[in-house]
Formats: C-alpha cells, sequence, structure tokens
C-alpha cells in the first residue's frame, strides 16, 4: 500500500504529523541563532553577531556591509570583524561568505585543503569561468593535472550552503483600511 492509499484509508491526513513535519523545517536563520545561543561570546559580540546574521541571505551569503553594522551598533570594526570569524565557524560551512570565493575557501579551509594553489585559484574564478587552463597553471605554479583535480575538489563544495533549509515565510501585507 503507498502513501496516498494510507492517507485515504485512514479517513484523511494526520494533523499532529503535518504540524510536526511543517515545524520541523528549520530556516537559516534560526539554525544559526540556535548555534549562537550556545556560543561563547560575550553580550556586545552577541549582539554583533545577531545583526550580521540577520545580513545574511537564503542562500547563506552576508549581504551587510561590516561598515553599516559598525555605525548601527556604535563599535570597533575589529569586533565586527572578529565575530565574523565567529559566525563563519558556524554550521553549515560556508555560511556567512561575503562572496562565491570566500564561501568556497571556508569550506576548503574546513577539510584543511587550502593550499596557496587552491587559495590563488579561488581569487582567480573569473579564469575558471573562461576555461582558461594555461593562465590558471602559471597564476598557481601547478600542472594542468593538478588544476583539474583542484578543479574537480571545487565541484564537490556548495556554493549557497544556506539553501538546505527552509525559508522564513513572507506573510503578506494585509492592509486595515482600503480607501477609494
Amino acid at each position: 500500500m503507498n502513501d496516498w492509499q494510507t492517507v485515504k484509508s485512514s479517513g484523511g491526513f494526520d494533523e499532529e504529523g503535518m504540524e510536526s513535519s511543517i515545524a520541523a523545517e528549520v530556516s537559516l536563520k534560526d539554525h544559526l541563532e540556535a548555534q549562537l545561543a550556545i556560543a561563547a561570546l560575550t553580550p556586545e559580540d552577541r549582539l554583533i553577531c545577531l545583526a550580521l546574521i540577520d545580513g545574511i541571505d537564503e542562500a547563506g551569503y552576508l549581504r551587510t556591509e561590516l561598515n553599516d553594522v559598525v555605525e548601527r551598533l556604535g563599535c570597533e570594526i575589529e569586533d565586527v570583524e572578529a565575530v565574523l570569524g565567529v559566525l563563519q565557524g558556524f554550521d553549515p560551512v560556508g555560511v556567512a561568505a561575503r562572496d562565491l570565493s570566500e564561501c568556497l575557501m571556508l569550506q576548503l579551509k574546513a577539510r584543511d585543503r587550502l593550499d596557496p594553489a587552491m587559495a590563488m585559484l579561488l581569487t582567480r574564478l573569473d579564469l575558471l569561468a573562461r576555461r582558461d587552463i594555461a593562465q590558471l597553471t602559471a597564476l598557481c605554479s601547478v600542472d594542468a593535472e593538478d588544476i583539474a583535480d583542484m578543479l574537480a575538489e571545487i565541484r564537490d563544495l556548495n556554493p549557497k550552503p544556506g539553501l538546505a533549509f527552509g525559508s522564513e515565510q513572507v506573510a503578506p501585507v494585509v492592509p486595515d483600511v482600503f480607501v477609494r
């Protein structure tokens, strides 16, 4: 008997089961805030971290400028950068990166695979997009076979680590009054 037949024979959907499956979908923001709750940070650093988490999009990228956080909270840029480093250590690996290159670097660093040649390759993703292997081999000081291995390793990474989580529901705005 398949799932649909089970639903039909039981007379409908199990409401409790539906509620738990809906509640089980955790947003990226909720996931990061849960990790923040157990992180060993000062109250000031927690506030900075919350501001940074608010600036992370669904894909997991930080879209808020660090200087904006400094201005809004009246803190030092060094403090924001330090807290960003802590946030970038949260799960999923690669979250809070400011661009694709940084996202991939964070993931490779977590795997202990970020060597100078790989770091150089990731700074020149434009050459990779153009498939300019000759220039990449010269720039990274490796041969074409090493570049092929590095590319295979990059393909194994997740360019959008935040998409593994549910998105927050956007409630439609319902006006209180209509004026005609």
